[in-house]
């Protein structure tokens, strides 16, 4: 069992999708296990404005991204492939073509 998505943006265990999220925010250029709800403190409010927060800054089992939010979290990881580690960059460009069908079709993307 792990973490399913709607639009085939992620498939695949949590574990998985949590060093996903890491690596990501590592490119953004912040540790995201010295983030508020993982094992930090520190708030998302002291980072510079970024729309990929909301993808990392949301529960890995359950909730959604809205669907009008898709199209800006994706244009935020098309800036940031440059400086994924390259292991991540399959993953992310499958996340992204799945945020535009989510877009495309006005459907949130929902994970369970």
């Amino acid at each position: 069992m792990g973490l399913e998505t709607t639009h085939n943006c992620w498939h695949g265990p949590y574990s998985s999708f949590n060093q996903f999220r890491c690596a990501i925010a590592l490119a953004a250029g912040f540790n995201l296990e010295e983030m508020e709800g993982y094992d930090g403190g520190r708030k998302w409010e002291s980072l510079p404005p970024n729309k990929i927060h909301l993808l990392l800054d949301h529960s890995d089992c359950e909730g959604r991204l809205d669907w009008k939010q898709c199209g800006h979290i994706a244009e935020s990881f098309i800036e940031l492939y440059p400086r994924l580690d390259p292991r991540w960059q399959v993953e992310a460009r499958q996340f992204v073509k799945g945020l535009r069908l989510a877009r495309k079709q006005k459907k949130s993307v929902i994970f369970s």
